[in-house]
């Protein structure tokens, strides 16, 4: 006996996707008893496919918030230290970047000017001769397409601007002294280069490339530097720690990183007669203003 398909086990179109098969035993009339199976399609209840809102809904723990804090606080130990890094190296680069342009300038202008140094435009005490042509912050700009400080005297530099006259890492707080006739000085020139209208020239520094010409600072009014000016901002540890960094242009033009140790050595304020490392004192004999 052939047996045909029941119409209920044809798939129709449309027909539901959630389906189940029940199978029965259905009486022969003849006497016999066949098995077929008998195909019908259900929809399955909507209760058991339907998650409701409050079985959707997982809140955390307290102990899941705690871990999760706990992960947070961790990160942050680790990477913080490392963006800080990252800034101040950041940092540290732009300030050399300024020296060197300064540097640029410098031997510019010493091509110019018969190999003599620009003046230090000190004043007595904590004053400047803003009018100098020949004073450092007058003379070099221009070689930087720069003005000079006296034509910027009505918007003097501030800490936070982006420009050769500024250190990066000098805190911006610095400019509430910034007031008329009173300048920020992020850069300061070796104060033995320069002696009271007596224009030093460069054949007689003895070593020029271990002689400061600029070095870091953060004074008010004060145009020069020596080694208690200088503010070393760079390196891993606090500010002005014997382990931390300054830059410093030398006089012929290139630029160095040291520690305060090794600035504030004696030696950084005397001319060693054979081969200094690194000195303010231009020639044997040297003293300042």
């Amino acid at each position: 006996m052939h047996l045909l398909p029941h119409p209920a086990s044809v798939r129709l179109p449309g027909a539901s996707l959630f389906s189940h098969t029940a199978r029965s035993i259905v009486g022969c009339p003849t006497g016999g008893s066949v098995h077929l199976w008998k195909m019908r399609t259900e929809p399955l209840n909507p209760r058991l496919l339907l998650v409701t809102n409050r079985q959707c809904r997982s809140g955390f723990t307290l102990v899941e918030v705690l871990v999760v804090i706990v992960i947070i606080a961790i990160l942050a130990a680790i990477l913080l230290p490392a963006f800080h890094g990252a800034r101040r190296k950041s940092q540290q680069t732009a300030s050399m970047n300024n020296l060197r342009q300064w540097g640029v300038a410098l031997v510019a202008s010493l091509a110019d000017n018969n190999n003599t140094f620009p003046a230090d435009g000190q004043s007595s005490g904590a004053n400047i001769h803003l009018d100098q042509p020949e004073a450092w912050f007058n003379r070099l700009p221009p070689y930087m397409q720069e003005k000079s400080l006296l034509d910027r005297s009505s918007t003097p530099p501030k800490a936070g601007e982006k420009s050769v006259w500024i250190n990066p890492a000098v805190p911006v707080s610095l400019n509430k002294e910034v007031k008329e006739n009173r300048f920020l000085f992020c850069y300061g020139m070796n104060y033995f280069l320069y002696k009271k209208d007596k224009f030093l020239s460069l054949p007689l520094i003895e070593y020029p490339g271990n002689t400061v010409f600029m070095a870091e600072t953060n004074q008010i009014n004060y145009s020069v530097c020596n080694p208690t000016f200088i503010q070393s901002y760079y390196g891993e540890g606090p500010p002005n720690a014997p382990d931390s960094i300054a830059n410093f242009l030398f006089c012929d033009g290139h630029v160095v990183a040291l520690t305060r140790k090794q600035f504030t050595d004696n030696k950084a304020v005397t001319n060693d007669p054979i081969d200094p490392q690194f000195t303010f004192v231009p020639y044997t004999g040297a003293t300042a203003n």
